[in-house]
């Protein structure tokens, strides 16, 4: 069986990758990504390093850190699951 290229929290699904590297502390780092969520496309084709805590880094010029419970695409997303 092939394996999922997806990472997904709470069922949502983030973004697509094309490979990915556990680091240290339940982080891991994700390459060539291409995110399901709109707010986030302008990152696709970054390295991105995530937790299971929703802390999300990218590697652009510079490392610009996200928290998912902060991106209100994907607060919406939740809200619709629970109703």
């Amino acid at each position: 069986m092939e394996e999922e290229k997806f990472e997904s929290i709470l069922g949502i699904k983030l973004f697509e990758w094309e490979s990915w590297d556990e680091l240290v502390d339940d982080w891991f780092q994700f390459y060539n990504v291409k995110f399901y969520l709109n707010s986030l496309k302008q990152y696709d084709g970054k390295t991105v390093a995530m937790n299971r805590e929703g802390k999300i880094e990218i590697y652009k010029d510079e490392v610009i850190e996200i928290d998912l419970l902060k991106v209100p695409e994907f607060v919406e997303k939740i809200k619709e699951k629970i109703q």
